[in-house]
């Protein structure tokens, strides 16, 4: 029960899914105990108070950090190094495309576009066209880009827009299936329907009979079946194409003999499926006509290899830009909080010396028919500085509550900048801005007016001496472990990912020690460190 004369209140406590999930009117404050991950949902997760129409508030904690003459937020540090997360080395994007475009089907598209020219089959026509159907595991996906699935698929989907004929990202699904009968023998079901009899035939191949299973407790089969169960591990895929169907339609034919109650399904090998295509007559050229086969082929080979690189020079640098703007977003929003918590604090510290720079300023005045021509100069320097304050914040006196207003005035200016459609519209905004800010050093908003710059490190090589001694002792320590510098990086910040999960490296005494360096930067100094040991292991380097 709430003491006497204290009034209940109802809070609720919510990730950042609350901008989203939340539909209630009446919310009267939001309070944000940590730094947004950017400029769009603070103002989304902000914009849930008073949309009755009342009076509301919107608070954030702010915790900053002296770094010299510079201010920054925490949170924003460890922002920027999550940012870095999604990170992937074109060597890790070539990794991919060697997945998607496997030896194999490689020779095989060669072949039959020696045949097509061979035939003098016309370009275009669906006889240089090869396709395949690439079926990754989301396991193994992920250790190949060194990156979770999310990122691995993004980057599937980069190559889809850039090249639309080439690949085409489809759901994911589970490529192999359990299957466990639980009513009729394989056998029998085998003799009627053609999905068993192919399911028997598979078995077969493999050697594995239709043994029975042993139980496992009482939802080892349904309630009512008459015999043990025997179960089947069956490759959907390979089990489509001796069908002559899609993967999708035997998921949907298993799930009707489920519904029967014959069978039991336990779904194994999530993967990632790729619908791939080459176009072969797009590599051959018209001065090939003369070349003979075995010459066109080795053409056809380095131009098809080459094509691969540059995406994945393409597809890497789309990446990067990607890890840019999340870094832009989080430079905003910081600079948007630090820039109006300072001038809010100048406000306050104005009003405590406006007293004092008043008194000074009329003394000085009284005895001015006294005074030396210096000393005249001096006074009238001490009354413009007067109103120099008096003008950066619009005249109004400096309190608590004022300083509260200009912070709002500032925040909205802000998010005006960030959001402004045309070019007249931000610089009209940023112009304010500036207005309103007054003394406080341009740097502070810099992150807002050019969020791609204001992240970067003015002088690499001095980041980078000051912490070559740790980052050469953990690549001597660690260099078999972690081969690319972008996996040392994310140890250094604490980031874990599919070759530094943080249940294997927390132990280390590194695991997050430079977080507050930035992740270019030791990353660059680890690139450098493994090549230094690979040049002094290798002596032809």
């Amino acid at each position: 029960a709430a003491a006497p004369g204290c009034v209940p209140i109802r809070v609720l406590v919510a990730t950042v899914a609350f901008g989203m999930g939340l539909n209630k009117r009446d919310v009267r404050a939001v309070v944000h105990f940590n730094l947004p991950r950017s400029m769009e949902a603070y103002v989304q997760e902000t914009g849930r108070a008073g949309r009755d129409g009342a009076s509301a508030r919107g608070v954030l904690l702010l915790a900053t950090r002296q770094s010299g003459s510079a201010c920054s937020s925490t949170d924003a540090v460890l922002l920027r190094s999550w940012a870095h997360g999604v990170g992937v080395d074109v060597a890790a994007v070539r990794r991919l495309l060697c997945r998607l475009f496997p030896a194999d089907f490689i020779r095989r598209a060669i072949a039959s576009a020696l045949q097509a020219h061979t035939q003098g089959a016309p370009r275009g026509s669906n006889t240089w066209r090869v396709s395949h159907t690439a079926v990754i595991g989301l396991d193994e996906l992920e250790a190949d880009v060194d990156a979770d699935q999310a990122t691995a698929q993004t980057l599937i989907g980069y190559l889809a827009l850039a090249e639309p004929g080439m690949a085409q990202l489809q759901p994911n699904t589970h490529r192999r299936c359990a299957v466990r009968f639980t009513r009729t023998d394989l056998g029998k079901l085998a003799e009627s329907h053609r999905i068993f009899a192919l399911i028997a035939q598979l078995a077969a191949e493999a050697g594995v009979p239709a043994a029975p299973a042993r139980r496992k407790g009482p939802t080892a089969r349904f309630a009512g079946a008459k015999r043990p169960a025997s179960v089947i591990d069956v490759d959907i895929f390979d089990l489509a194409a001796r069908m002559d169907v899609d993967p999708a339609d035997v998921v949907s034919e298993l799930y009707q003999w489920r519904g029967r109650r014959e069978v039991m399904l336990d779904w194994q090998a999530p993967s990632c499926v790729v619908g791939v295509s080459l176009d072969m007559g797009c590599y051959v050229d018209a001065d090939d006509s003369a070349a003979d086969s075995e010459t066109l082929g080795e053409i056809l080979a380095r131009r098809i290899d080459k094509h691969i690189s540059e995406l994945a020079t393409n597809i890497g640098q789309q990446n990067e830009a990607r890890v840019s703007d999340n870094l832009g977003r989080v430079n905003a929003i910081e600079a948007a909080m630090l820039t109006a918590h300072e001038v809010a604090c100048r406000a306050l510290q104005c009003a405590t010396s406006s007293e004092a720079i008043s008194s000074e300023a009329i003394s000085s005045e009284a005895i001015s028919s006294e005074a030396t021509s210096s000393e005249a100069t001096s006074s009238e320097a001490t009354s413009s500085e007067a109103a120099d304050n008096e003008a950066t914040y619009n005249g109004v006196t400096a309190t608590e509550d004022s300083a509260q207003d200009i912070q709002n005035t500032i925040l909205q200016t802000a998010i005006g900048v960030y959001f402004a459609v045309t070019q007249d519209a931000r610089e009209q905004a940023a112009c304010s801005l500036k207005r309103l800010t007054g003394a406080v050093d341009d740097t502070l908003i810099s992150g807002l007016l050019d969020p791609a710059r204001s992240g970067m490190v003015d002088d690499a090589n001095a980041a980078k001496d000051a912490i070559r001694t740790q980052v050469r002792g953990f690549v001597q320590q660690h260099s078999g472990e972690l081969r690319s510098a972008r996996a040392i990086a994310r140890v250094f910040h604490g980031l874990s990912g599919p070759s530094t999960m943080s249940s294997q490296w927390m132990w280390c005494r590194d695991w997050g020690s430079l977080v507050t360096t930035d992740f270019a930067v030791v990353q660059l100094c680890a690139q450098e460190e493994l090549v230094r040991l690979h040049c002094a292991v290798d002596s032809d380097c």
